[in-house]
């Protein structure tokens, strides 16, 4: 590890969507510092897809929507780039062809006994960590990265945060556009 690796501070990326409604996903990124204390948050409008697009892409539309369109660019719009990038949902594993750093989802052991999955999977304090199967050393990284990690780290925590706050900024902008007058 270089001098310069060691004095960057640890930042994590915590990367979720979901879905409104109206068939809409909204996505959030929230970095922190290794104690899980917020660093900064970003979140898209919402998105779907027109049904030119949904004929098109077929099977792979929610993976573009979710990892192309939603989790490439609020990687790109945070300032903080974060060490690390964690989701919650497996289909967001795809973000990895778009980021240069590790990404794995994360969920309970006891969730995942008996699934079946094409990507590398590791455990980690009771919980299982799944990893692009186009990019396994990020397996590697993250042993790296964890090492720096408190003992009452959890990496699952911060997605109740980001949904809550991707919640709080929905309703903000439904009520925002409703409350408009024209006149």
């Amino acid at each position: 590890m270089t001098d310069e690796t060691q004095a960057t501070p640890l930042s994590i990326g915590f990367f979720t969507t979901i879905e409104l409604a109206e068939k809409e996903i909204v996505g959030g990124l929230l970095v922190t510092d290794r104690y899980g204390k917020p660093l900064e948050f970003q979140c898209t409008s919402p998105v779907s897809a027109n049904k030119t697009q949904a004929i098109l892409f077929g099977p792979t539309l929610k993976s573009y929507l979710i990892a192309e369109l939603i989790g490439q660019s609020l990687f790109q719009k945070v300032s903080v780039k974060p060490n690390l990038l964690v989701t919650d949902q497996e289909i967001a594993l795809e973000v990895r062809q778009f980021v240069r750093i590790p990404v794995l989802t994360v969920e309970e052991v006891a969730k995942t006994q008996g699934a079946i999955t094409t990507q590398t999977t590791s455990t980690w304090r009771g919980r299982t960590l799944r990893y692009h199967s186009e990019h396994r050393s990020d397996a590697n990284r993250f042993e790296e990265i964890s090492q720096k990690l408190p003992e009452h780290a959890d990496l699952c925590e911060p997605f109740e945060r980001v949904r809550e706050a991707l919640r709080e900024a929905n309703r903000f902008t439904q009520t925002s556009q409703n409350s408009f007058s024209g006149s």
